[in-house]
C-alpha cells in the first residue's frame, strides 16, 4: 500500500510540473482541463515551494489570484470531463486496454467516484448501477467514501467499492463488493471533484490505480 500511495504522489507531483534540485522540489503553477496547480512556500528552509492541486469548476483564468475564474468562461456551464485523468495499475480496468474516464459526484452522506473503462459505462453506474446500459466487455468500479473526507479509507470502516462488469458479446451486467483493502483520498473538493488512489481486494482478484475526478455530466459524452 505504502508502494501505491508513493507512487500516487509521484504521478500528481509530476501533473503539477515539480521537479527536484538536489534536496529540494520546485514547483511550476498552471491551469487547464479543470485543474489549477498552485504553489505553496515549502516549509523547508530554502527548498522553494510544493504543488497544491485543486479543481476550477468554471475554468482557468490568468487575470485571476487563484487561477481559477469566478464565473464560468465563455458561458461555459461550468467543470469539463476533461480533467479526468485515470492510471490504471492492475485488476480488471487494466484488462480492457481502452481509455478510462473517472467522475465525482457528492451524495447526501457520501461522495461517489466512478472509474470505467469508458463514458458509457461510468454513466451507466451513476444512472442504474450498470444494470442494463452498459457496453459488452467493459468494466466500472464505484467508491464511495465519506463526505467531505481526506486521508485513507478502509473497507468496512467508513469505505465501499463495487465493481461491475459486463459480460462479454451481451449487456447483462455482474457486480461483487470489495472484500478488502484501501480508498486513499488527497482531495475532496466539494463542487470540484476527488483526487486519490485505491488498492481493493475483490473475490475474483485485486483492482489498483489512481484517479483524478471531476464532477461533470459524463453521460454527455458516452
Amino acid at each position: 500500500m505504502r508502494t501505491i500511495l508513493i507512487a500516487c504522489a509521484l504521478a500528481l507531483c509530476s501533473a503539477a510540473g515539480c521537479s527536484s534540485k538536489g534536496d529540494c522540489q520546485a514547483c511550476k503553477s498552471e491551469c487547464g482541463n479543470g485543474v489549477v496547480i498552485t504553489c505553496v512556500v515549502s516549509g523547508a528552509s530554502g527548498c522553494g515551494s510544493q504543488p497544491v492541486t485543486q479543481f476550477c469548476p468554471n475554468g482557468c483564468s490568468p487575470t485571476s489570484s487563484s487561477q481559477c475564474s469566478a464565473t464560468p468562461v465563455d458561458g461555459a456551464a461550468g467543470l469539463s470531463c476533461a480533467a479526468s485523468s485515470v492510471t490504471i495499475q492492475k485488476g480488471a480496468l487494466a484488462e480492457q486496454g481502452t481509455t478510462s474516464v473517472a467522475v465525482t459526484s457528492f451524495l447526501t452522506a457520501q461522495t461517489r467516484v466512478v472509474v470505467a473503462t469508458s463514458a458509457k459505462g461510468a454513466c451507466a453506474s451513476t444512472t442504474d448501477a450498470g444494470v442494463g446500459n452498459g457496453s459488452s466487455g467493459e468494466a466500472a468500479l464505484t467508491l464511495l467514501i465519506p463526505l467531505n473526507y481526506s486521508g485513507q479509507s478502509s473497507i468496512g470502516a467508513g469505505a465501499s467499492a463495487t465493481l461491475t462488469s459486463w459480460n462479454v458479446g451481451t449487456s447483462m451486467a455482474e457486480s461483487h463488493a470489495a472484500t478488502s483493502g484501501t480508498i486513499f483520498v488527497s482531495l475532496n473538493q466539494p463542487g470540484g471533484g476527488t483526487i486519490g488512489s485505491y488498492d481493493l481486494v475483490f473475490s475474483g482478484g485485486e483492482e489498483r490505480g489512481a484517479f483524478v475526478a471531476p464532477v461533470c455530466d459524463i453521460c454527455t459524452l458516452k
